[in-house]
């Protein structure tokens, strides 16, 4: 996967969970979500983060070292 959108965009597809039970339990706008999984509008990251909890996923910041060198 290249980021959370696209991963949260698969864990949907994947999840078997109409995409009107998934708006209903998290609140958030069924079009909004039917254009997200589209490709036809993004979301924000709350957004992402309230289907991922949803759907049974936690996200993690981690920091890495950088190549580049910074702190």
């Amino acid at each position: 996967m290249d980021n959370i959108l696209e991963f949260t965009k698969q864990a949907i597809l994947d999840s078997g969970i109409s995409r009107y039970r998934i708006a209903q339990d998290t609140g958030i706008d069924q079009a909004s979500l039917s254009l997200f999984v589209n490709d036809k509008r993004g979301i924000g990251a709350d957004r992402a983060q309230a289907i991922l909890e949803y759907l049974g996923y936690e996200i993690k910041i981690i920091k890495i070292k950088s190549s580049k060198g910074y702190k």
